[in-house]
């Protein structure tokens, strides 16, 4: 009487994550893992670190509402941030089990940018302090924003107000039902005195010319 025999091949788990991830500050951010595992893995843990040495990573609580949206299956692990900021651009890993060994990812790396990038470019803050010294009118970029507050706590009162609306607009304001949209168009007026914010005639907001080194250094800064 013959015999079979089966083989089975036990394989320590590979895993592997891009190189690097690059996203929007404020957009949703997605680290996806390749993994190969017999037999199939039953436990994986993501982890982060500031830096990429590998005694540095700690576990992440993918359960934890910043990362609403990640996938916990083992088979198929994936990291969300659902919201990143300029702190969550750190190194990652991925850690697998197969009930016969650990397998550790790649380290991949996730570059959060800024969405005014350009503010960082020499040749720009040159030509912003020219036109600052000389005097031209720019348009402002278009930017959404949203008001949120309690009830009656003064949002429309607050929008009318940065509008320039008059006294007697504001206080025949009554309270909300639902959502109110309001497109505003708006300019910069840049002279050799004053950066003024044109509101329709209204209102305007000076800034010290020799404050702007400064402060173009501090938004280069806080966007690289």
């Amino acid at each position: 009487m013959g015999s079979v025999k089966d083989s089975l091949s036990l394989i320590v788990p590979v895993v592997t994550l891009p190189e690097q991830v690059v996203v929007t500050v404020g957009s949703p951010a997605s680290i996806e893992a390749n993994v190969k595992s017999c037999p199939s893995p039953d436990k994986v843990v993501w982890q982060k670190s500031m830096e990429s040495n590998p005694e540095s990573f700690q576990n992440i609580d993918i359960y934890d509402s910043k990362y609403l949206g990640s996938n916990g299956d083992p088979a198929d692990p994936k990291l969300v941030i659902s919201s990143n900021s300029n702190d969550d651009g750190q190194y990652y890993r991925l850690l697998v089990f197969n009930g016969i060994a650990k397998s550790t990812s790649n380290i991949t790396h996730l570059n959060v940018e800024s969405e005014y990038k350009y503010l960082e470019n020499k040749d720009f803050r040159e030509r912003f302090l020219k036109y600052l010294e000389e005097g031209s009118i720019k348009v402002c970029p278009i930017s959404q924003i949203i008001i949120v507050g309690e009830h009656g706590v003064g949002k429309t009162t607050l929008l009318y107000r940065l509008q320039g609306r008059s006294q007697e607009e504001i206080k025949a304001i009554k309270s909300t039902r639902g959502v109110e949209c309001h497109t505003e168009h708006h300019s910069f007026i840049i002279t050799k005195n004053q950066l003024k914010m044109n509101l329709k005639g209204v209102s305007s907001l000076s800034v010290d010319p020799g404050h702007f080194n400064t402060l173009l250094e501090g938004i280069k800064n806080n966007t690289s």
